[in-house]
């Protein structure tokens, strides 16, 4: 999360934060994933409370991610139409499944390939802002 708040263009930012989630998700020595995500996979109702910390947690990962699309499409960087709210639950929901894959073994090469993919969407989808804005 640290990428967003580096001082660089928005999509930069985007880009080091799914390139560093590939990364840290499959670091050795460690469980793959996420704790954030693999905790809200399987919980007991005992552990309801753990539960909705980490709800809180990602949801605020999100917002993060929103708020930092906000600020480039303020700067200029970014269209703007682009709707940066379900652009930020797009992102969130690859790395969610980032850690996942790394969970179930995925490399972090693996990561990189779908970091680059939705990558590759992000660019669509920030086009398609553009055309409608012009």
């Amino acid at each position: 999360m640290d990428a967003l708040s580096a001082p660089v263009s928005a999509k930069e930012a985007v880009r080091l934060l799914l390139l560093g989630a590939a990364q840290s998700y499959t670091r050795p020595g460690k469980p793959g994933g996420c704790l954030f995500i693999s905790g809200a996979l399987a919980t007991s109702p005992q552990a309801q409370g753990i539960a909705d910390e980490l709800k809180t947690y990602r949801k605020a990962s999100e917002a993060a991610i929103a708020a930092r699309l906000a600020k480039g499409r303020e700067a200029g960087e970014l269209p703007a139409g682009l709707p940066v709210e379900r652009l930020a639950k797009y992102l969130t929901g690859v790395m969610h499944g980032m850690s996942i894959q790394a969970r179930d073994g995925a490399s972090t090469d693996d990561l990189r390939a779908m970091a680059e993919t939705a990558l590759a969407a992000w660019a669509i989808e920030v086009q398609k802002a553009a055309d409608t804005t012009d």
